[in-house]
Order: structure tokens, then C-alpha cells, then sequence
């Protein structure tokens, strides 16, 4: 009975920990490249680092080569990002976590059981940090946000995250793509106040040579208040004006 009762409290210390980890992850953010995009314009727009060239093998270069072919992506002025872009389709993982379109934010609710990551478009991906294992392959299939699971490492969130489906890296044609077993750890954690850092790694043994290592960062939002719903269909409620997301009266 001794045994059973010290083990729970040792559980209990371990959630309680890991909950309380992060003490300033609450608010709204937004990544490094939306930012620049809302201060300098689409002439001046710094593709997403997911839009890269990521470490193909030989079968997958020569693929993206004949499908794309030097010159691609298009020049910024192509791109029809300006920094009144709406984000109107959801943007599936990883491209959750480098969306360089100014509208979308992310918010971070962290439970003793999982952490949620909640975008302007809808998405939320779950990371379930509680010791569950990702679901057994029989009751396991891609998905457009894949299958999360964590450990907390101190103040640092780790990742494990596989069953992504197959298919490019973002929105556009031209980004990076992967096949359903691509494997992806990240280590999510504060540098400061106010900017968070994702170190995130791609291993995919069906398209790349070697694994893929990428760096993003994310500002804390301070302009607005609360997360603001996206809908392409109806008037737009928060345009960007010289440089700032704003709420909008609506259309009579």
C-alpha cells in the first residue's frame, strides 16, 4: 500500500512538474517571417524556411527537378503575398509552425495531459505529453497534422512527431515534400521573454539522404488582445494597416 500511494505521488510531482514548466508560454504568436512580411511588404517577402531545399536523394532531386525547374519559386512579386493575405484553408503540420502570412497567430494552452497549439485558421495540434505512445500501426494513419507526442526536458518541450501525410510542405507547390514517413523532433523553448524557438529536424528515410535540420523562431503578439477567427467567405475584420493586424467595424 506504501509502495502504491508513493508512486502515485511520484506521478503527481511528475505532471505537476511538467505543468508547470513553461510559466510564459500563454498569449498569441506569430513567426519571424510573418513579422517581417507585415513590416516590409511582399517585394521584400523571405519565403519560410519550409519552403527550402531540404536534403533529397538522388530518386526525389531528380523528381523535383523535372517537376520544378530552375527558378522556381518565383520571385516575391509573384507570390501574391501582400501583407494583406488572408490565410483561408488550413495549413496542415509542419506548416503550422512557419506560416509567413501576417493574419496567422498560434496560441499555446499547455494541461497536465497534453499541450495544444490552436491557430487563427482552425488547426490545433495536440501534443499529448502524458506518457502515451503513438497509437499502435494498426490504428495509426497519415494525417494532415500527424500524430504528437512530448516530453517535457526542463523548460524545453520535445516533440515526436510521425504519420503526417505525404505530399509538399506548406501551400505551395514548390516547398519541400514528404513522404508518410517522415519523422519529425522538435525542441520547442523560450529564449526570452517574448520569442519563442522551434529546432525542429526531418528525418524521412523515402525522400531524403539525410536528416533535415531547420531553425524557427516566433515573436510574441501585443497588438491585439485575443485570437481572431479567420473567414475568407465574409467581410475582412482584421486588415493589416501600416504594418499591424486591427479589428474592423463590420460592412452594413
Amino acid at each position: 500500500m506504501r509502495r502504491l500511494v508513493l508512486l502515485m505521488l511520484c506521478a503527481a510531482m511528475a505532471v505537476a512538474q511538467a505543468f508547470a514548466a513553461p510559466p510564459h508560454w500563454t498569449g498569441l504568436w506569430e513567426t519571424e517571417s510573418a513579422e517581417r512580411l507585415l513590416k516590409s511588404g511582399a517585394p521584400d517577402f523571405e519565403p519560410p524556411k519550409l519552403w527550402g531545399k531540404p536534403p533529397y536523394n538522388a530518386e526525389w532531386a531528380q523528381k523535383v527537378a523535372a517537376a520544378h525547374p530552375p527558378g522556381a519559386p518565383p520571385a516575391a512579386a509573384e507570390l501574391q503575398l501582400p501583407p494583406t493575405t488572408k490565410v483561408c484553408a488550413p495549413t496542415g503540420f509542419p506548416a503550422i509552425m512557419e506560416y509567413g502570412v501576417p493574419d496567422f497567430l498560434f496560441e499555446i494552452l499547455i494541461t497536465p495531459a497534453e499541450t495544444l497549439l490552436l491557430a487563427t485558421d482552425g488547426a490545433a495540434r495536440h501534443i499529448y505529453t502524458d506518457g502515451r505512445p503513438h497509437p499502435a500501426p494498426a490504428d495509426l494513419w497519415p494525417t494532415s497534422l500527424g500524430d504528437s507526442i512530448g516530453h517535457w526536458e526542463g523548460r524545453t518541450l520535445v516533440i515526436d512527431t510521425i504519420a503526417r501525410i505525404a505530399g509538399p510542405v506548406g501551400p505551395v507547390p514548390w516547398a519541400a515534400n514528404l513522404s508518410d514517413r517522415a519523422h519529425f523532433t522538435e525542441r520547442l523553448h523560450l529564449i526570452d521573454v517574448d520569442t519563442l524557438r522551434d529546432d525542429m529536424t526531418i528525418d524521412d528515410p523515402a525522400r531524403f539522404s539525410h536528416p533535415w535540420r531547420l531553425t524557427m523562431r516566433y515573436q510574441r503578439v501585443k497588438d491585439i488582445s485575443r485570437m481572431i477567427a479567420i473567414n475568407c467567405a465574409e467581410n475582412d475584420r482584421n486588415p493589416v494597416v501600416n504594418g499591424k493586424i486591427v479589428i474592423a467595424p463590420p460592412e452594413h
